[in-house]
């Protein structure tokens, strides 16, 4: 299917160009324009053209995996399903972001839908890691705050009643990340302070109601109070050491790339520790 479903989406797109967008004309042309393959899917860059102007769509095509073809329509099917869901709620709530599903390409094991400009957050976080001075460009403060804005808003439509922390297991789970990273080259200092630091910030913690971070922009425009700061701060480790224990997994990726991204990832755990991690008592 990845082989040629691109192709039979493309001519899809641009047979039903018109009724997606009437005021555009009709299709004229469509573009594969670029591609990122993943380990389950690729997805696609494609622009729709029309007469003086174009919209650019995002296709995701999922891999056939050991359940086949049955296998790769059921997953598109639910993420077109979720997709079409949240795209709704953000319309009706007036809230911009969710990009719109385009028809129903599950048969072909795709998602179609419109390409959003969001922010490359991973990018600029990466960039005030290891150029100098970029941190100090305010591009991060920016787009950290942006981030945080936009997530509140979601949070905000698509709330349920929150669940209680369970501590204890996610104590044990940043132990076991912390085993796994110390063959990585984390070092023993960093693990104790993490360790220590965390179970601290559990005592204390008594019924936390969110699951994110990222920098204290995204947290202001987040709306966090401090209970839930400290919280964050934990799941922001365990997410960390998680990326970190799992290492680079780009098929055939250069020894040198692993060892930098190795270098940037214990650096960001380092500081990370160092930062916002209280000593224990």
């Amino acid at each position: 299917m990845p082989e040629n479903g691109i192709d039979q989406i493309a001519a899809e797109i641009r047979s039903r160009g018109s009724e997606w967008y009437p005021e555009r004309g009709e299709a004229k042309s469509v573009r594969v324009v670029g591609h990122t393959p993943r380990a389950d899917h690729l997805v696609y860059e494609v622009v729709l053209d029309f007469s003086g102007s174009s919209e650019r769509l995002a296709v995701k095509l999922y891999r056939l995996g050991k359940a086949g073809v049955a296998g790769a329509r059921r997953v598109a099917a639910e993420e077109n399903e979720h997709l079409l869901s949240m795209w709704r709620i953000a319309q009706a709530r007036e809230l911009s972001g969710i990009p719109r599903p385009l028809g129903d390409f599950s048969a072909l094991g795709a998602v179609v839908s419109e390409k959003l400009v969001g922010i490359p957050l991973q990018s600029i976080i990466m960039k005030a890691a290891l150029l100098p001075g970029y941190a100090d460009l305010g591009t991060l403060q920016s787009a950290a705050k942006a981030s945080g804005q936009w997530l509140r808003s979601l949070q905000r439509i698509t709330a349920r009643t929150p669940r209680p922390l369970d501590g204890e297991k996610l104590h044990l789970e940043l132990q076991r990340l912390c085993h796994n990273c110390r063959a990585e080259g984390l070092d023993d200092g960093s693990i104790g302070k993490i360790l220590s630091g965390t179970r601290e910030i559990l005592r204390r913690a008594r019924n936390p109601r969110t699951n994110t971070a990222v920098q204290k922009n995204f947290l202001d425009a987040y709306g966090a109070d401090a209970q839930e700061r400290e919280i964050l701060r934990v799941v922001q480790m365990k997410i960390l050491l998680s990326m970190f224990a799992a290492g680079r997994t780009v098929k055939e990726s250069p020894a040198r790339k692993k060892v930098m991204w190795a270098n940037v990832m214990k650096k960001f755990i380092q500081t990370a520790a160092d930062r916002s991690l209280p000593e224990a008592v």
